[in-house]
């Protein structure tokens, strides 16, 4: 097997927060701190070169400055900073794979530590594979749910009280009690993981399509695949059952009572072309809620995560309601007041496929380089936000809605920007949220799945972007730009949109959160509605 990684077209601004400034001239200037990283990532390949070597470094430098940034991105960079936070994917990929001639090039260094050639190896996927690869990749996740929870999460801790028996006296009565205690707890603990198992098989049974084969290489399932699937079935919690209503209201009313009022104002000619964005969908009930409101309008829900895209294609392929259970809170082993607390169950979906699209079949479609859902006069695109900007969507919204999004921006100006780029002259923003700048996008509570409190759950509620081995260490700035509400305002109308509505004081909404925990985590929300001049 051969592992190699992409070389860089272009610094991805966005994942790490920093501007091209310049391009590298020396090896001093390459182990520079912003630019360590392509020296690490873009020349790691099979050709063995020692990381601290001045050859190595001066290649990397070759890599660099070959670059032209000023074209657009290439074929891999788009998907690339759609799917992980740094610039590069390692592969795994046979050696004896035939070489596609199609394919892009990576530059080979020009030897090796020990002075014999290394031989070009071709190694980049096209776009439309590497689009495929992730839903290949999402899909292996779903299937590995059961084995890689019962590793990462159960098993530990039935290790833990296997080695507390060993230390033990049999006949204590402390220990007797802590093993029956635990033990009880553990056997809950595997029933749940066994019913959303069951949830995941029906997911992959919805999502398999004759046009796309599963392009994943690696053996298993990342960490941070494996973390973003136990987080989505968290997620069912707050869109798709009636319990998580009391968190979706406070967003949802004012939201679909200010497009209902601007549907209303259009003309039976405009309403016909009536066109609303919803970045950051997640399980896109809201979206979906758009769609039953506007019937005639065509409502595009943006959710960059594969996973997230198959659950609610399940979703809304299911044509019964609150079929399955689920225990959201039963990977978390923290601030329970009753032990049953920890194995509430809640139904989903709280509505059937009938009643959110009565005539229509959700599906999936090819369509150039991604696997899009469409079901009725809703569509959900995998795409990262910033990328409509490119696509030919320019004065193409008349709405767009932001839900707990805004603060997913790395650079919140970049968001305002596109949004102001989609938008009709005339068209409304309507924003509801907090500011909680250090989150991430796509899935909720990804980042320490089993033990995780609800504060933690709230901070990590969008973590899918970011590889979950880089989340390990959390670093104390993260190249966010960080406004305050206030400030926020100001930049919005700075860049071109007229205010209002501004209350950042809408009401307070949980996040996943469970209202019986010791620990509870409240947002107090902000809500906007800004028309662009």
């Amino acid at each position: 097997m051969v592992t190699a990684m992409l070389a860089p077209t272009r610094w991805p601004e966005s994942r790490r927060g920093l501007p091209v400034t310049g391009l590298p001239n020396s090896v001093a200037q390459l182990t520079e701190p912003r630019l360590l990283p392509l020296a690490n990532k873009s020349c790691h390949s099979s050709h063995h070169l020692s990381q601290n070597s001045s050859d190595h470094l001066q290649h990397c430098i070759s890599l660099y400055q070959q670059t032209n940034f000023d074209q657009p991105k290439s074929i891999m960079t788009e998907s690339l900073e759609n799917n992980v936070s740094e610039p590069f994917e390692s592969l795994n990929i046979s050696d004896s794979e035939p070489i596609d001639s199609s394919r892009i090039d990576i530059p080979a260094p020009p030897s090796t530590t020990n002075g014999r050639k290394a031989p070009a190896v071709n190694l980049a996927m096209s776009r439309v594979d590497w689009s495929r690869h992730q839903f290949g990749r999402a899909r292996i996740a779903y299937d590995s749910y059961r084995l890689d929870t019962i590793k990462t999460i159960l098993r530990p801790r039935e290790q833990h009280l296997s080695s507390l028996k060993k230390e033990g006296a049999s006949n204590d009565p402390v220990m007797q009690f802590l093993n029956k205690k635990l033990s009880d707890k553990f056997t809950k603990v595997s029933k749940a993981i066994e019913a959303h198992s069951t949830i995941c098989a029906r997911i992959l049974e919805t999502s398999t399509h004759p046009l796309i084969p599963n392009l994943y290489t690696g053996k298993d399932p990342s960490t941070s695949d494996q973390a973003i699937v136990r987080s989505t079935i968290r997620q069912l919690f707050r869109d798709w059952t009636v319990e998580g209503s009391s968190e979706r209201d406070v967003i949802f009313k004012p939201i679909l009572t200010a497009i209902r009022a601007i549907a209303k104002n259009h003309t039976k000619s405009d309403s016909e072309n009536f066109a609303i964005l919803v970045p950051g969908a997640g399980l896109c009930r809201l979206a979906v809620e758009i769609a039953k409101l506007a019937p005639s309008a065509d409502v595009i829900a943006n959710e960059l995560s594969y996973h997230q895209i198959l659950a609610v294609h399940w979703i809304l392929s299911n044509r019964e309601a609150r079929q399955y259970a689920i225990q959201p809170w039963a990977l978390q082993f923290s601030n329970h007041v009753s032990a049953s607390d920890q194995f509430r169950s809640y139904l989903v979906p709280e509505e059937n496929s009938i009643i959110i699209a009565p005539y229509q079949q959700a599906r999936l479609d090819v369509e150039g380089d991604k696997v899009l859902l469409r079901c009725a006069n809703l569509t959900v695109t995998p795409y990262d936000f910033r990328q409509y900007s490119n696509l030919g969507y320019e004065a193409s919204m008349d709405v767009v809605v932001t839900a707990f999004f805004l603060d997913t921006a790395p650079n919140v100006a970049e968001y305002v920007a596109t949004i102001k780029h989609v938008l009709k002259t005339g068209g409304t923003w309507i924003n509801a949220g907090p500011l909680l700048w250090n989150c991430f996008e796509n899935g909720p509570a990804g980042k320490l799945e089993g033990d995780l409190d609800d504060h933690e759950a709230a901070r990590a509620r969008q973590s899918g972007s970011r590889r979950f081995e880089k989340l390990k260490e959390q670093k104390a700035f993260e190249g966010k730009v960080e406004l305050a509400w206030d400030e926020v305002m100001e930049l919005i109308e700075l860049m071109g949109f007229r205010i209002e509505v501004n209350d950042p004081d809408l009401g307070e909404a949980g996040y996943i959160m469970d209202t019986d925990s010791m620990l509870q985590a409240t947002y107090k929300v902000g809500y906007f509605q800004v028309v662009k001049l």
